[in-house]
C-alpha cells in the first residue's frame, strides 16, 4: 500500500500533465538512464542501447519500456522484464532530474503496477538498492523512495563457487 505523500505525488504529476505509455522509444530512454547512473552511481548500464533493443525485440510483450512523458518529451523511463508468468522485474528505472518536481517516477511506477494486475502478476521487482558507497552499503533514498511505493525489502544472498 503506498503512503500517503506517495499517493500525492502521483496526483502531482497527473496535474503536471505526465503522460505515461508503453514505448519503444529506447533511443529517448538511453541518454537519461546513461546520464542518471553516471552521475548518480558513477557506472554506466548493463547494455549498449542496440543491446537492449535486439533483446527486447527477441521478446516482445516481455520486455518493455514504460515512458513518461510532458508535451510529447520522454522525462523517465522503466525498463520492465516479465520474469515468470506471474512475475515481473524492473531492469531499468530512471529519470531526468530536471523533471523531478513533476514526479513521473511516481506515476510510472503507479502505471506499472495497474499493468501488472491487469495482466494477472502477482509479484513487482523493484530491484536492489544497494549503494557501495554508502556506509551501510544501502542506497537510502532509493530504498524510502520504494518503500514510499508500498514496496517491501527482501533479503538477497549471494554464493560463489571457487572453480
Amino acid at each position: 500500500q503506498c503512503n500517503g505523500k506517495f499517493r500525492n505525488q502521483v496526483r502531482q504529476a497527473e496535474r503536471a500533465g505526465v503522460a505515461i505509455r508503453i514505448t519503444d522509444d529506447y533511443p529517448a530512454f538511453w541518454p537519461i538512464l546513461e546520464q542518471t547512473l553516471d552521475g548518480r552511481h558513477g557506472v554506466r548500464p548493463t547494455h549498449t542501447l542496440g543491446e537492449m533493443q535486439r533483446i527486447a525485440g527477441l521478446f516482445p510483450g516481455e520486455i518493455r519500456l514504460f515512458g513518461a512523458s510532458v508535451v510529447g518529451k520522454l522525462i523517465a523511463g522503466v525498463v520492465t522484464v516479465d520474469v515468470t508468468t506471474h512475475a515481473v522485474y524492473t531492469k531499468y528505472m530512471a529519470q531526468d532530474f530536471g523533471h523531478q518536481e513533476q514526479r513521473p517516477m511516481n506515476l510510472l511506477l503507479t502505471e506499472v503496477a495497474r499493468d501488472c494486475l491487469r495482466r494477472g502478476k502477482r509479484s513487482l521487482d523493484l530491484g536492489v538498492s544497494m549503494e557501495e558507497k554508502s556506509t551501510h552499503g544501502i542506497n537510502e533514498g532509493l530504498f524510502a523512495f520504494k518503500e514510499g511505493f508500498g514496496a517491501g525489502a527482501v533479503r538477497r544472498e549471494s554464493y560463489t563457487i571457487e572453480l
